[in-house]
């Protein structure tokens, strides 16, 4: 609701001022969004069913992006030739303006859905020797992050990495198909639209799918060791494609090439619910996120545009500069998982018996 009513609140800015106030307002209502949910999910579901049920929740990340090309690219090419309409309540608006109030209105009947949410009865909760839920103050909850600091570090880190490919790949790839393949945006945005709505939920919901049948066959590291493949088969398919001589070839790639990139996005999630009591689960989220946010959002898009411009100095190279910066962002991300994984393992075993103990199960 907060998303779509500062999104519409674009529409109406007359200033650059008020267009960033608008703007930050939408970010705040995305941010708050993801770690309530994770929280919730994970106290709906046990944890053999952890992965599926954040993967398919995750979903919207694949599904809005892959909207935002094909409706978004749409809602641009039907207004662009408008001029100035005349709407009841509003007024006059221009073409962009208009592009934002369209965008916002479906949000609206959406987010009421969130009343039929029921809330669940809360799993995993730290307790006292007593028996009652313990109230954790900053001091508590700075004693329990460093605790888990490596899990903590090395998820967060290697999550940046897989956001770098995932960011870059949204950012940059309409742009090489337009560069090196002569298409037309609206072709471009068609095409990718159509492989992220069904390659990236694809590999969303196989890589859920693939957490819990190794949860359930002993690998307590499950979320982390989906991210292994990941990154293998996303640095080759990404680089391959990406050097690809043809666009048809290119295309072929990128699928598969999103398939496995996204397989550990929601798994790794799910991992890191399974070793925070809940009253921390929203806020080590959040963590997350912001780490994920500042690191991949910012260097996914950014290192392709700095090598294409510093290093090969030719905009027909947007190429290899993505695939170069994915391939990194794979190998990376391979690394630092691979070396969390044994720390992971002790703190999921500590708080196990934590629960156990406490009767917080």
């Amino acid at each position: 609701m907060i998303w779509s009513c500062f999104t519409a609140a674009c529409s109406f800015a007359r200033t650059f001022a008020s267009l960033f106030v608008a703007r930050i307002g939408v970010g705040i209502g995305e941010a708050g969004l993801s770690p309530a949910a994770y929280c919730i999910i994970a106290d709906y579901f046990v944890k053999e069913q952890l992965g599926v049920a954040m993967s398919i929740y995750y979903m919207g990340v694949f599904i809005g992006s892959s909207l935002a090309l094909l409706l978004g690219g749409l809602t641009i090419d039907a207004v662009a030739n408008m001029s100035s309409m005349a709407l009841p309540l509003v007024g006059t608006m221009t073409p962009w303006r208009l592009t934002f109030l369209v965008v916002a209105l479906p949000g609206i009947p959406f987010a009421l859905l969130m009343y039929t949410i029921k809330e669940p009865v809360r799993r995993n909760l730290l307790r006292t020797a007593g028996g009652a839920a313990s109230k954790l103050g900053i001091r508590d909850s700075l004693q329990e992050f460093q605790h888990r600091w490596r899990s903590v570090t090395g998820i967060c880190l290697g999550m940046i990495c897989q956001s770098m490919c995932t960011y870059g790949f949204l950012a940059w790839m309409p742009t090489f198909f337009v560069r090196v393949h002569h298409w037309t945006p609206g072709q471009a945005g068609r095409s990718l639209g159509f492989l992220i709505l069904t390659f990236g939920c694809a590999g969303m919901y196989a890589g859920g799918r693939l957490c819990d049948f190794w949860f359930r066959k002993g690998h307590v590291d499950a979320g982390l060791r989906v991210a292994l493949p990941s990154a293998i088969g996303a640095g080759i398919l990404y680089t391959c494609a990406l050097l690809a001589p043809t666009a048809a070839w290119t295309l072929w790639l990128i699928g598969p090439a999103l398939f496995m990139l996204a397989l550990p996005m929601a798994p790794v999630v799910a991992a890191l619910q399974l070793i925070f009591p809940n009253q921390l689960r929203s806020q080590i989220s959040a963590l997350l996120l912001l780490f994920v946010n500042v690191g991949g959002l910012s260097l996914g898009p950014l290192l392709p545009g700095l090598l294409n411009d510093r290093v090969f100095r030719s905009e027909s190279m947007i190429g290899p500069s993505l695939a170069i910066t994915i391939a990194a962002a794979s190998l990376l991300m391979l690394l630092v998982f691979s070396l969390t994984r044994g720390a992971y393992r002790r703190d999921y075993h500590r708080w196990l018996a934590s629960e156990q103990w406490l009767g917080a199960s």
